[in-house]
């Protein structure tokens, strides 16, 4: 088993979302959705930028998930508009995945379909 799964940037996205969410209780599904559209974005931006394995997007994107308890929002990932809204922002970050990139071609789409997270 590679214990070497999260890169350090990861890891520490990872942490910082676990310390600072509420409990899952206390968020809305539109946040929590946007939370999920956020953290795959990034995953499948580092599978194009950096190379990662699409299982190790996976990994990142589940890790998320299940220390979040988001367990029942995970089928909306694969929902027409939730695909096209984390593939719409994992477009439009910039070449590190660390941000939006403003210039990104992407960016009013992606805030558009971010809007529209139900």
């Amino acid at each position: 088993m590679n214990h070497q799964i999260l890169s350090k940037p990861t890891f520490i996205l990872t942490t910082l979302l676990v310390l600072t969410a509420l409990p899952s209780q206390a968020q809305s599904a539109k946040a929590i959705k946007e939370k999920i559209a956020g953290i795959a974005g990034y995953a499948y931006c580092k599978v194009r930028e950096s190379g990662y394995s699409v299982e190790r997007a996976s990994a990142i994107i589940d890790g998320a998930i299940e220390s979040q308890g988001w367990q029942r929002y995970r089928s909306w990932m694969t929902t027409k508009h939730g695909a096209k809204t984390i593939n719409l922002v994992s477009l439009s970050m910039n070449s590190s995945c660390t941000q939006l990139d403003p210039s990104s071609p992407y960016i009013k789409q992606a805030e558009q379909a971010i809007k529209q997270i139900r």
